[in-house]
């Protein structure tokens, strides 16, 4: 997800590398933005992810956490995610995976995704989709372009552009129109420790199970450890 790795973002990050390795994370934010829309009702949100790498190209992780769908009603929240990543010779390379979402208390907005992608030296490009996004009976493609520029050895900036289509399915709770998503930002990396400020915009309309699933613009303030 686009909140993590930036997965952030949200969940998913750049995998395959040389060697299989495990990572632990811990990241406060001041707000969980998925896709645009605030999961933790605008509130801040703390997070504790764990990430496993292989050399073989699968990778695997899973991030806990709280969301808020209905004001003052707070909630364990688990996201999963499998995939593999096949790099090539020359030009980028591709992955395969799939996505999980459980919410401990509501349950029945549960989903998943299949999603495929390119990736590149500071870029990737993905597409997923759901035969029920959020449990809403919608059927769904989200598609997504993430990019990041070093500045130096501490500063980067980083971007991220999506867009959610309802293309089937249920009746959505808002329209039958795209959604749109722009993250922009800038990161300072110390060690294992990560700072990042973004800002974030979204258009309205979409499948959320959320009250305030409106137009949403925010500035976004996150901190990161590794362990």
């Amino acid at each position: 997800m686009e909140r993590q790795a930036g997965l952030a973002v949200l969940l998913l990050g750049l995998a395959g590398s040389a060697c299989s390795q495990v990572a632990l994370s811990l990241t406060a934010e001041s707000d969980f933005i998925f896709r645009g829309i605030s999961l933790s009702n605008e509130k801040p949100d703390a997070s504790l992810g764990l990430d496993y790498d292989s050399a073989s190209g699968w990778y695997a992780g899973g991030l806990a956490t709280a969301v808020e769908f209905d004001p003052g009603q707070r909630q364990a929240a688990l996201f999963g995610y499998v995939g593999y990543v096949q790099r090539t010779v020359a030009g980028p390379a591709w992955e395969v995976g799939v996505t999980a979402a459980h919410f401990v208390a509501d349950s029945l907005y549960d989903y998943g995704e299949a999603f495929t992608g390119l990736l590149g030296q500071g870029w990737n490009v993905r597409v997923y989709f759901s035969p029920s996004y959020f449990g809403s009976g919608v059927r769904t493609i989200y598609a997504e372009v993430n990019g990041a520029e070093p500045l130096s050895s501490v500063w980067s900036l980083f971007g991220h552009v999506g867009a959610l289509a309802p293309i089937g399915g249920g009746e959505p709770t808002d329209s039958r129109r795209a959604r749109l998503d722009v993250r922009l930002g800038v990161g300072a990396t110390i060690g294992t420790a990560e700072l990042r400020l973004a800002w974030v915009g979204a258009t309205r309309g979409s499948v959320y199970p959320t009250s305030y699933a409106v137009q949403r613009n925010a500035l976004v303030l996150s901190a990161a450890y590794g362990f």
